[in-house]
């Protein structure tokens, strides 16, 4: 019973850090999956930096929502690019280490970790104060 109400609190905050991530995924979409994968593999291709930060100053208000400058890719000659972009976003003590992951379908959150500097004690109300931050972090 407990392990079935944490995943399904995790699902929900997944949830949450989905929409706001929606317009993000898409724009991120337009940088060739081979740069991501020189990026993440060799250090190369500073264009991915930037270009992910300036997307991310596009959608969120400076500092609230970061690259980790990690992440993955799978590139095969059979299927689409998946590209796996890790972000961290800090803001009203919440601290949320997450992997947005981008397919030619739809996009994929994956919360790897999540921190209420002020819990309230009440998994649901932290994740309205998650839901409410992030609110506030968008442009």
């Amino acid at each position: 019973m407990m392990a079935s109400t944490q995943l399904a609190i995790t699902a929900h905050r997944e949830n949450v850090l989905y929409d706001a991530c929606e317009e993000l995924a898409v724009d991120l979409m337009s940088i060739d999956p081979a740069l991501f994968s020189s990026f993440f593999q060799y250090g190369e291709a500073r264009f991915v930096y930037d270009n992910v930060n300036k997307l991310l100053d596009k959608h969120f208000c400076t500092g609230s929502l970061s690259f980790a400058c990690t992440g993955d890719t799978l590139v095969s000659w059979n299927e689409p690019p998946v590209v796996a972009v890790d972000l961290e976003f800090v803001r009203d003590g919440i601290f949320a280490f997450f992997r947005l992951v981008l397919t030619g379908k739809t996009p994929v959150v994956e919360l790897h970790h999540i921190t209420f500097q002020e819990s309230r004690g009440d998994p649901e109300e932290n994740t309205a104060e998650l839901e409410k931050s992030i609110r506030a972090a968008r442009r």
